[in-house]
């Protein structure tokens, strides 16, 4: 639906009398509507709607629509009925077409304004001069809207591809000095190891240096395959992640370095435009993220290190908490619990302390786009909630056969993993963001202002958990559901080591 919509000019939406009690059933009953996908498609792709209300059927009310349809209710709708105003009404509907189709030639540039740039650009191309070439695509670009739309969308190809060679080409020397790093110094390998697969993941370990650098035994491999297996039982990957918490959980991001400090996996979310909420379009540069939420045994490294006890990691926090929360499923590998606003940000400081480089807790707008990606889906694999992509209630509400009734270890659902590579996004814990409720640019940590949480949690059901919902308390609330990911705005270069 998406895809079609983000082909077409304008959307001409057709609402019959009986619309808006069939799209509450539906809701209710956790089914789409594809009028709704449409709609909502229309609005995040920003697409003009053309409202044509038939059958006297009535312009709904703000109150009678979800909040992602809302934004449809600015465009006036046309009544077409039988009758003497038909005529005109019909009328008025080809008329609003027109205005749309002489906004979509007004933006349009002739081909003769770019042959040259584009004859420069097959030029570099052929010589793979990825720099020249995308030089070309990007004044190609700035030229405006091109009038065939299949020569546009072959455009877009090329830039996504010269992009990938231009990356391709930054990736291979860094994977040759971690290489080197490997035979030479290998505890400072695995750092730059990581820091090369949080900035290019695309690239891949073609020598397989994670084998080199981190061999996993035989016994601990078997558990480790079965807790990973998007086609086992989801009781029997918890307990294999059991198994891998007693043995030493060998996963990247979930454990702790030699050397005792959390061992972080980060995913990086690409700079650019993404949907924000529901309809709303927002810019941001590029960040990293936690693969998964900080475990229990991350969290004890910072309890162990007398977080508690050293001033300096609550210094102008409106409450320092004075010691750790008791925490029933106190399990290496499953998320730290019971955790204020405050734990996560005095844990950040002394991570930052400790790893070299500023560890936060992501913003909202970051949590969101890292959850969800940049085309508006609700959930981290899609619109629609499918039993068994997160720890959450299912039974309940009829969803799925799965309610847990507790916290599972971390990454043992790898159909939810996020667009970009977090997993647990969604479900298992509700996860703290460092800005104010009311407002994402607000991050003064020395205020009580009530905080956010976002992703729901093992407890909730499917409608309380997904990419869009919030939580709202005070930043000392510690309830059994509540944890966090850390985040950073920028990493050390990999030739740092």
């Amino acid at each position: 639906v998406r895809e079609k919509v983000r082909g077409c000019h304008f959307l001409v939406v057709v609402i019959g009398p009986a619309w808006k009690e069939i799209l509450a059933e539906r809701m209710a009953n956790g089914q789409e509507d594809v009028m709704r996908l449409a709609l909502r498609a229309a609005v995040q792709e920003h697409k003009p709607i053309v409202p044509v209300c038939v059958d006297e059927a009535s312009w709904p009310r703000e109150i009678d629509l979800p909040f992602d349809l809302r934004p449809m209710l600015k465009y006036p709708p046309a009544f077409v009925s039988e009758g003497q105003q038909f005529r005109e009404n019909i009328q008025w509907v080809f008329d609003q077409i027109d205005l749309e189709e002489e906004s979509e030639a007004t933006s349009t540039v002739q081909l003769t304004d770019f042959e040259d740039l584009y004859q420069g650009f097959l030029a570099a191309y052929d010589a793979e001069d990825w720099e020249i070439a995308l030089d070309f695509l990007e004044r190609i670009e700035a030229l405006g809207e091109m009038q065939r739309r299949p020569f546009k969308l072959q455009l877009v190809q090329y830039m996504r591809q010269v992009k990938s060679h231009i990356r391709f080409e930054e990736a291979r020397p860094l994977y040759e000095h971690v290489m080197d790093l490997a035979d030479t110094d290998p505890d400072h390998a695995w750092d730059a190891f990581q820091l090369f697969l949080a900035e290019y993941p695309e690239f891949g370990d073609p020598q397989d240096l994670e084998g080199q650098l981190c061999p996993i035994p035989p016994e601990i491999q078997h558990w480790l395959v079965l807790a990973t297996d998007p086609e086992t039982e989801v009781r029997v990957r918890i307990g294999a992640a059991d198994q891998l918490a007693e043995l030493g959980d060998p996963r990247s991001g979930v454990g702790l370095r030699p050397d005792g400090t959390p061992d972080i996996s980060w995913v990086r979310v690409p700079e650019g435009e993404f949907i924000y909420h529901y309809d709303k379009r927002q810019e941001l540069p590029a960040f990293y993220i936690a693969r998964y939420p900080v475990t229990y045994v991350q969290f004890e490294a910072f309890v162990e290190d007398g977080g508690y006890e050293d001033e300096y990691w609550w210094e102008g926090l409106v409450k320092r908490e004075t010691e750790p929360s008791l925490q029933r499923w106190a399990s290496a590998n499953h998320p730290r619990l019971r955790l204020s606003w405050f734990d996560g940000v005095a844990f950040c400081r002394w991570l930052s302390d400790r790893l070299g480089y500023e560890v936060r807790l992501p913003i909202e707008p970051e949590w969101e786009k890292a959850a969800r990606g940049t085309d508006g889906r609700i959930y981290s694999w899609g619109d629609k909630y499918i039993a068994g992509c997160a720890n959450i209630n299912e039974v309940t509400s009829g969803v799925g056969p799965n309610n847990l009734r507790k916290p599972c270890p971390v990454g043992i659902y790898p159909k939810g993993v996020s667009p970009y590579g977090a997993h647990d996004m969604i479900g298992n814990i509700w996860e703290w963001c460092l800005n104010s409720a009311q407002d994402d640019d607000v991050v003064d940590v020395t205020t009580n202002e009530k905080r956010a949480l976002r992703g729901g949690s093992w407890l909730s059901e499917w409608m309380f958990a997904h990419s869009v919902r919030r939580r709202v308390q005070l930043p000392d609330s510690r309830f059994p559901d509540f944890g966090f990911r850390v985040a950073c705005s920028q990493l050390p270069v990999v030739t740092d080591f």
